[in-house]
């Protein structure tokens, strides 16, 4: 809440000082008639030009619902003759992205930045599976994980006569994953940067007056490199003809140096936007961002060793992949200036 409070403040700052505070009259001369048409033909251009240019600043307080590519992932489906995840629990929270965009409407262009972070934290779900050996019901828990979102457009007003009824935007987006887990007896870690191309294609339509219907649509891809670690040890009881004794288990995995990650999706948005005071804007809108992840160049090792036989094995892996989303109901509030 901390943060909310503080961007709301800067919201109301930055609008203050868009404003323009009328001139001292009491040092303003008797005008010649020439200078003050000159004077007011400038300072209409200057009116009309900064009228033209806008900028809005603002956040949005969103009920995130985030399902992970691990939850129904491909590999689960896969693995099973039978296989049913449910139930998934610990993958909502309250998100805050932030949000900014300038529009030239003389010059019909525009530039648009959002962020968004979302978090999953003692997050799991149970399943039912089947195989030769008959059916089961388990728990599965997920990694504490992190995704973060950076998207930059560059909006166009031109290519369609609609203007902002109908316009189009390129850009870039950048996905950034982060899982994590740890014990005395071992360590996980997955970090995952990509970056790619999108495009989009937006609506702003005047339903009454201030009220504003916006749509957008878009599509991205975006792959990078991946850093991973897992490693650890276990203990077990074997029993070596006279007595128990304690026997080590060490494994560790190998990751291919050239794993990358991939995203394919695509995210919907629409809102209802009040203008309100001429210089605020209240929103109320649904988010939906589907994408799917799989591995690049994936060759990873899984390598053990068991102190009781003295053994050394090497099992290769299986790339896991699936199918992500992310989607809720927000509200936001921005300042124009």
């Amino acid at each position: 809440m901390k943060l909310v409070s503080f961007i709301t403040i800067l919201l109301l700052t930055i609008s203050l000082y868009s404003q323009e505070f009328p001139a001292d009259p009491t040092n303003a001369g008797p005008p010649m008639q020439g200078s003050g048409l000159i004077e007011q033909t400038s300072e209409s251009a200057k009116n009309l030009s900064s009228t033209r240019k806008k900028s809005e600043l603002g956040f949005r307080i969103m009920k995130s619902e985030y399902d992970p590519y691990q939850y129904q992932s491909n590999t689960n489906m896969a693995q099973q003759q039978a296989n049913r995840d449910f139930n998934l629990t610990g993958n909502v929270r309250t998100i805050y992205p932030l949000y900014f965009k300038f529009v030239d409407e003389e010059k019909k262009y525009g530039v648009e930045f959002l962020f968004s972070q979302n978090a999953l934290t003692k997050a799991h779900y149970y399943y039912i599976y089947g195989n030769d050996l008959g059916y089961g019901f388990r728990r599965r828990d997920i990694s504490d994980l992190e995704r973060s979102d950076y998207k930059l457009n560059y909006l166009s007003y031109a290519l369609t006569p609609f203007g902002e009824k109908l316009y189009f935007g390129a850009g870039l987006r950048k996905v950034d994953t982060s899982m994590w887990s740890g014990s005395l007896s071992g360590i996980y870690s997955e970090k995952i940067q990509t970056l790619g191309p999108q495009v989009s294609i937006k609506s702003n339509l005047r339903l009454y007056d201030s009220l504003y219907l916006n749509l957008s649509l878009e599509l991205y891809y975006t792959e990078g490199r991946r850093d991973f670690k897992s490693q650890g040890y276990d203990t077990s009881l074997e029993w070596t003809g006279s007595s128990f004794e304690e026997f080590a288990f060490l494994y560790k995995v190998y990751p291919h140096h050239n794993t990358m990650g991939v995203f394919r999706g695509s995210e919907l948005d629409i809102s209802f936007s009040y203008i309100f005071f001429e210089k605020y804007k209240l929103y109320f809108g649904y988010n939906y961002n589907r994408s799917n992840f799989s591995y690049k160049n994936y060759s990873d090792q899984y390598v053990t060793y068991y102190q009781y036989t003295d053994a050394l094995t090497i099992y290769p892996q299986t790339p896991d992949s699936g199918r992500e989303k992310i989607r809720g109901y927000y509200l936001g509030i921005s300042a124009v200036f």
